[in-house]
């Protein structure tokens, strides 16, 4: 009879202090909908309108089918070889060139970006400018161009080249939009 008063008493004091308990948990998931839009480039949080600005067809929305479309930059552009009766074949070994009025770069969000580049590929470097800011190149966010709210400015692209073979590279630039500071309402 003690024996059942015991474990009794102790299956009691067990469910007591489970049902107490600490708060602290060791895992938890709990799943969420989420509705997202997504839109071309140029409708985009960060609109990147390259149509509209583009120099001898470097430039252009790419359509990606759905009619989604998205920034893409090329050198060199297909009309290049209407400029000055000239017929590039691309960019030169252990070189430096500078692209300008490549796009538009838009923030049509609701709060201040800086806007910079990363890059990580075959080239030396890839990276985005300011064609109206000698400061260099925009390549994190401390040093990328603050846009406030419905502010653009026009970028322009910077290939570096070292002794990579000849060849055609498709290389993958990111164009980043990272908020700066909340607005107040």
């Amino acid at each position: 009879m003690n024996r059942r008063r015991l474990i009794g008493m102790a299956a009691g004091i067990f469910a007591g202090s489970t049902a107490i308990g600490t708060g602290a948990i060791s895992s938890s998931r709990a799943e969420r909908s989420i509705t997202a839009e997504v839109t071309n480039d140029s409708e985009a949080y960060l609109s990147i309108d390259s149509e509209n600005v583009g120099v001898a067809g470097r430039s252009s929305q790419v359509n990606l089918g759905n009619n989604g479309k998205v920034a893409t930059f090329r050198i060199p552009g297909p009309e290049d070889d209407l400029i000055a009766g000239t017929d590039p074949n691309g960019v030169g070994l252990e070189s430096e060139y500078w692209f300008e009025d490549m796009a538009r770069i838009q923030n049509q969000g609701n709060n201040p970006i800086s806007v910079y580049s990363d890059y990580s590929g075959d080239l030396d470097q890839i990276a985005i400018f300011d064609i109206n800011n000698n400061s260099g190149l925009l390549t994190s966010h401390s040093d990328g161009r603050s846009l406030d709210v419905g502010e653009s400015f026009i970028i322009g692209v910077y290939i570096k080249t070292g002794d990579q073979p000849i060849a055609k590279y498709n290389e993958n630039l990111a164009i980043i939009g990272e908020q700066t500071s909340m607005t107040t309402s």
